[in-house]
């Protein structure tokens, strides 16, 4: 349920958030300023990138054979395809 609360319009929200002077309104509005300016980013932010993104290839390789089998009409039913047990087709669509 928590992520649906993206799907609102800040209208919608603004009674959540004080007006007040330091509120979180004016702090976000401070951070929006921030981010339109150019700023260098640590290199901690470019690494943790680097590792997500590796992260993110690794799995939609693992995923490539788990995706051929739920595309194949000859489906191996609740099968593992790598010795990790990372990827597998047991599930929703298994």
């Amino acid at each position: 349920m928590v992520p649906s609360i993206a799907c609102f319009d800040d209208a919608s929200l603004a009674f959540l958030f004080s007006s007040r002077r330091g509120a979180v309104r004016e702090r976000a509005a401070r951070m929006q300023l921030r981010e339109g300016q150019a700023e260098k980013l640590p290199l901690g932010c470019h690494v943790r990138r680097v590792v997500n993104i590796s992260f993110g290839l690794l799995l939609a390789y693992l995923s490539v054979p788990v995706v051929l089998n739920l595309l194949n009409s000859r489906q191996v039913m609740n099968t593992s395809f790598n010795p990790l047990r990372i990827v597998n087709t047991y599930g929703a669509f298994g």
